[in-house]
């Protein structure tokens, strides 16, 4: 799976989760909760992707995708799993919010704004909940372990299993 553009988590080698998720869904911010992959050993790289369908989601995405441009993009995921996501036609941040976010970015407040509405991370995002359209996945979260497609609300031990080729596999 192509791990480029894409927010990573987790040691540079290793086996690879990809993730295809977004910041709105409920399900979602559950699954980016679920820190305890991580902590295993060996922890897998887990890239982020974007399974974006409405503004909101897409808003949240693009300042990630920013930030990561900074080597940020961890610390603002952490900052919208910990924000209850807006209403639909809102913003995650007002303009003063903004102002305090951008230094956690790694960037000017005008920079970030510019950059979360330019047309070259969108594209990204799009790109990305196409690649989870073609990949057959209807709805976010989503996942590929080891070649396994797995969809929905995954625990840590189901995902780890995927990712060691047991997954499914009796006793």
């Amino acid at each position: 799976m192509e791990a480029a553009g894409g927010l990573a988590l987790g040691p540079t080698s290793g086996q690879v989760l990809v993730a295809y998720t977004n910041y709105g869904c409920a399900i979602c911010r559950a699954t980016h909760l679920e820190d305890r992959l991580l902590a295993g050993r060996p922890a897998p790289r887990i890239i982020l992707r974007d399974f974006a369908h409405d503004s909101v989601e897409m808003e949240a995405a693009a300042l990630v995708r920013c930030a990561s441009r900074n080597g940020r993009g961890s610390a603002v995921r952490g900052i919208l799993l910990h924000r209850d996501p807006p209403a639909a036609g809102h913003s995650w941040f007002t303009t003063e919010q903004l102002r305090s976010l951008a230094p956690i970015a790694g960037t000017s407040p005008s920079a970030l704004r510019a950059c979360t509405k330019s047309p070259e991370i969108r594209a990204e995002i799009e790109k990305d909940t196409l690649s989870a359209h073609r990949l057959g996945f209807d709805d976010p979260p989503a996942f590929i372990a080891a070649g396994v497609p797995l969809s929905g609300m995954q625990t840590a031990e189901l995902l780890r299993a995927a990712l060691s080729q047991q997954y499914g596999a009796g006793p």
